[in-house]
Order: C-alpha cells, then structure tokens, then sequence
C-alpha cells in the first residue's frame, strides 16, 4: 500500500469518530445559541445549566448520530467491505456480561484511582464536574443509555470491523481500544476507556454483534454512576492493602467471567444486515 493508500486507510477507519465529533460539535453550538438567545428574550440570566445542557447535547448528537452510522455500517456490507457474521443472543452469554460489568468497572477505576492520576488531570475534573453536577435523570440517559449505544457503533461495529481488513484480530482489538480511549481526551478515562475497551473488543471479535458490547458498556457506566453511592461504605477507612485485596479479587473475578464468555457457544445468525 502506497503512501496516499495508507492516508485513504487511516480517514476510512477513523471517519466515524470524525462523524461523531462533528455531530456533537454542531449540536452543541445550536443549542448554546438557542439558549443564548431565549436568555435574551425572556431576560433571564440563566435557563438551564451547563451540567445540564452539555449532557442534553451528549443525547441529541447521539440520537442524530445513531442513525448516520447505521447507514455507513449498512454501506459497508453493501459493497462487501466485511461480512456482518452476527452471533444470535444467547441469554446466558448476556447475564454474564452483566455480571463483568460489575468487578470489571471497579476493577479498573481502582486501578486508575492507585496511579492518582485523576488528582492533577484538570480535564478529567471538569468532565467528572459535567457530569456529576447535572440532573441525575438526564445524566443518567446520557451516560448510561446513548453514550454506550453510540460509542459501541462506533468503535466496535464500524472501526474494530474496519481495522480488520488492515490487521489481524488481536491488532484491531488493541487499537481500537486506543481509539476509543482518546476519544475521552483526557489521560486519566484514556486509562479507563483502553483497558475496558480491549474486553471490549475481545468480546466483539467473538459474536460480531454489537448488541454484546453494547450491553457490557451500558452496565460498565451504570456501575460507575452507582459506584459512588456504595463504595463510600465498602472502601472507606480501608488500609492500601485491603484495596489492593479489593482490586485483586476484581480482576481475578473479571478474567474468570471473561473466560466464561469467551467459552461459550456462539451460533450466527443468517441473515446479513440485522444489526443496530
């Protein structure tokens, strides 16, 4: 492959995340105007907060976007860029996958916790403070329905598939990990989002159906969401070595369970296009 080959590669693979970064950026600037100015009109300082409405944004250029990239999945498996080669749902692969999402999200939020990275990285800050400062119910339909809806379209049923043409299984796993992870734009969820993006992707490379990923995704930010309501009462006052012992039996618990998943039986599906 040629040098001007390698660039046409490089844009195929990554223009979904383009897309996606365009989507937001537009709708996010119509909804400021639009405040702005209903602002103006009713003379009022302030109709809804920042929190509020940057996750208001998140659910909009998620919605819009859902749609483009069916279509470009679609495009894809109409011009035999790759097969679909879909696993059916299997009931039991689903609840283990819930039950990763739990010792999985801990597992690796302790680990990023014990680098105390989070503490000098004011990027993270403001993203947590987004997050954390909006109103739980449109958080929660940000972070925990959309986000892990679009972001699996994206990163496991366009990018993962696209690297495959380029790359063997294991390559695309790991950078589409990378990619998910620097679409966070902060160091600290790059950790976060790379580690649960390699189970991710291992998990993808098995059933081929994005409904898998999506589900562990959505679990994973559930847990997050939740995580602070609890974890308050299990960890606090504990010594470094029982965290330590906490975080132990989390990745012991996620391997086994990802040992678990990955064993299972998988039979396809024989349709083509029956994807999200």
């Amino acid at each position: 492959m040629n040098n001007r080959g390698k660039v046409a590669a490089f844009f195929y693979v990554i223009m979904p995340e383009i897309v996606y970064i365009g989507v937001t950026i537009g709708v996010s600037i119509i909804l400021e105007v639009y405040f702005s100015i209903l602002q103006l009109v009713l003379r009022t300082d302030s109709l809804i907060s920042e929190a509020n409405l940057s996750n208001i944004s998140l659910i909009i250029a998620a919605i819009i976007s859902i749609f483009i990239l069916r279509t470009m999945y679609k495009q894809d498996i109409q011009r035999g860029e790759y097969l679909a080669n879909e696993a059916e749902i299997d009931k039991v692969s689903i609840i283990l996958i819930a039950l990763l999402a739990i010792p999985l999200s801990l597992g690796a939020n302790h680990l990023v916790d014990f680098t105390h990275i989070q503490n000098i990285d004011t990027t993270y800050q403001e993203v947590e403070k987004t997050f954390t400062e909006a109103n739980f119910f449109i958080q929660f339909a940000a972070v925990v329905i959309f986000a892990p809806i679009v972001e699996e379209l994206i990163n496991r049923n366009l990018v993962q598939r696209r690297l495959n043409k380029y790359f063997s299984n294991k390559v695309a796993i790991i950078f589409s990990a990378i990619i998910f992870g620097l679409s966070h734009m902060n160091i600290t969820q790059f950790i976060y989002a790379f580690l649960l993006g390699v189970v991710l992707g291992m998990i993808f490379d098995k059933y081929r159906n994005v409904w898998y990923t999506i589900a562990l995704h959505l679990c994973c930010n559930l847990t997050s969401v939740l995580s602070p309501a609890f974890s308050s009462l299990i960890y606090k006052g504990n010594t470094l070595i029982l965290e330590i012992v906490f975080c132990a039996v989390e990745i012991v618990a996620s391997v086994l369970l990802i040992y678990l998943i990955l064993r299972r039986p998988v039979t396809r599906k024989n349709t083509i296009i029956n994807n999200l």
